[in-house]
């Protein structure tokens, strides 16, 4: 279950807007957390309007250890979009063990560039975000958070208000922060968001 939430949502805050497609002169960024196993592999799409928000407008995720079909489908959703850069946690340019290919080379394999993103420890990313999600006054009058995400993205809709921080009991409350870590689960759009936000 975890503790306390780490990320301050507030029912007020509008920070889930209608499904768009970015203007045509858009500088567009795509970000992936790759899921091992069971777990599912995220990617984010994002652009930065004229006013300033940071909007992702659109998901992937998607469980199963095929990386072939993964980097087709996002390929697929990519459509004719060209983009600044595509983000990969930079663990996985350096092949696992017994591995020939990194995670990242596979992804090239497949047509699917990536270039390494800052990997911020957990605390970072919800101080990040935490910015992201704050209230302020925009030049048209405007209230609203810097971070907007699209009705098309119903994963980070609802894993990013479920961001709990671990948990500690005994002799590990000691040894570390309470503000330290999050809960490992559900937290797959949270990475690949905190290294596009890094």
């Amino acid at each position: 279950m975890g503790g306390e939430p780490a990320l301050l949502f507030k029912p007020v805050f509008p920070w889930v807007i209608p499904a768009f497609d970015p203007p045509y002169y858009a500088n567009l960024y795509r970000s992936i957390d790759w899921g091992a196993g069971r777990s599912p592999v995220a990617c984010g799409w994002y652009y930065a309007d004229d006013m300033g928000h940071i909007i992702k407008y659109r998901e992937y995720y998607e469980r199963g250890t095929d990386i072939e079909e993964h980097a087709g489908s996002i390929l697929d959703l990519s459509g004719k979009e060209e983009y600044i850069f595509t983000l990969l946690d930079t663990t996985h340019f350096t092949p696992g063990s017994g591995a020939r290919f990194s995670i990242a080379e596979l992804f090239d394999q497949c047509g699917l560039s990536c270039v390494e993103a800052q990997r911020p420890r957990d605390a970072t990313k919800v101080v990040l975000l935490n910015r992201a999600l704050a209230l302020r006054l925009w030049p048209d009058g405007s209230e609203a958070p810097i971070l907007q995400v699209c009705s098309n993205c119903p994963n980070t809709i609802w894993e990013l208000p479920r961001i709990r921080w671990a948990e500690y009991r005994g002799q590990s409350a000691i040894e570390h922060n309470p503000r330290e870590k999050i809960v490992q689960k559900d937290n797959h759009t949270f990475d690949e968001l905190g290294y596009y936000l890094a």
